[in-house]
């Protein structure tokens, strides 16, 4: 009875509230109604991600299976490399040892080749030196017999010269040298012979021994050069004329004066005729006559003969010979004579001349 006082004695709701009642509750309806749609599709994203998070596990579950089976096979092959490498070590291990022996093998092999070849370089170094020392002396003897083969020549060509011409005397050789052969005369030499006449006879064609003895400083000149015209200026124009020697069969400075025979020459030595005692040196040269012209008598200063080659004296004793050298101004040393050999002499008195029988 009292609550039912009570309620008849509260004031009644206006038609406002009542309206924003049912406004605010039409809202919450709305927004339950919101709430539940919101809770569906809530629902529903969580079963499509619980969906996803399966398919992921099941992924996951399937990359962790390959990964152990990969796993396990990259164990194995690391088993398989580790027993590989194993062996490879091993068999290096025994290729160093296999090389270490070889070399050491190779190094005692190489030790004692070298030791041999230390051997055999010495045992080669002596065979040579011998053999070197052979050949020298053998190549001394050679030059020491072909010296005296030489000499000998030199000797006998000048003996087989002599002709007596001082009877009271004869020459021992006392020594022979061989002259070095000087290109220039050679070469000129072999010229003059080569440019000879067609019709030139075997005799002015021949080789043939002449000899010239001169003072001994002019010697060595004459083996270095050849034989040279004089320089006499007075016969050269170069001076006043005046009496002197100018060549008994040519002008001394435009040619060379040469004889047959050794001991026609030694006057000239000292300028006087030797004597028992004196000692001298002449020279042995090679000569081509070519086309002689003979003199019977003496003509002093005469000028070379065109068309000859030489004179001759008058008792075929002296050659006077010339070529475009000597007749150069100055006079040049000829090529048409060639020094060979320098041979010293003594003369020595002839007791034994005219005895027939010894009594």
């Amino acid at each position: 009875m009292g609550g039912a006082a009570q309620a008849v004695g509260a004031p009644a709701a206006s038609a406002d509230e009542v309206a924003d009642l049912r406004q605010q509750l039409r809202e919450m309806q709305l927004l339950q109604q919101r709430a539940q749609e919101q809770t569906a599709a809530a629902q529903q994203q969580a079963g499509a991600a619980q969906q996803q998070a399966s398919a992921v596990q099941r992924q996951a579950r399937a990359v962790q299976r390959q990964a152990r089976e990969q796993a396990e096979a990259a164990q194995r092959e690391r088993a398989a490399a580790q027993g590989q490498a194993a062996a490879a070590e091993q068999q290096a291990q025994q290729a160093r040892q296999q090389l270490a022996a070889a070399r050491q093998q190779a190094t005692q092999r190489a030790l004692l080749r070298g030791r041999q070849a230390q051997q055999a370089r010495q045992q080669l170094a002596a065979a040579q030196q011998q053999a070197a020392q052979q050949l020298q002396a053998s190549q001394q003897q050679v030059a020491e017999v072909q010296l005296r083969a030489l000499k000998a020549e030199g000797a006998l060509r000048f003996r087989d010269s002599l002709c007596n011409t001082y009877p009271e005397i004869y020459f021992e050789v006392t020594a022979v040298h061989a002259i070095a052969p000087v290109a220039a005369l050679e070469a000129g030499f072999a010229r003059f012979e080569q440019g000879l006449p067609a019709d030139s006879t075997a005799m002015e064609r021949m080789r043939r021994d002449v000899f010239h003895t001169c003072p001994a400083d002019v010697r060595p000149p004459i083996e270095a050069h050849g034989m040279r015209p004089s320089h006499c200026e007075l016969c050269r124009g170069l001076a006043p004329m005046a009496a002197h020697d100018c060549g008994f069969f040519g002008d001394h400075s435009k040619g060379v004066y040469v004889s047959k025979h050794a001991d026609y020459t030694t006057f000239y030595e000292r300028n006087r005729e030797p004597r028992p005692g004196d000692t001298g040196t002449v020279l042995l040269l090679d000569l081509i006559t070519g086309r002689i012209q003979h003199f019977d008598q003496r003509r002093d200063g005469a000028r070379p003969t065109v068309g000859f080659h030489c004179h001759e004296s008058p008792n075929n004793l002296e050659f006077y010979v010339w070529d475009d050298e000597s007749t150069a101004e100055p006079p040049r040393p000829t090529h048409r004579v060639v020094p060979r050999f320098a041979i010293s002499w003594r003369a020595v008195r002839n007791d034994r001349a005219n005895i027939v029988h010894d009594q």
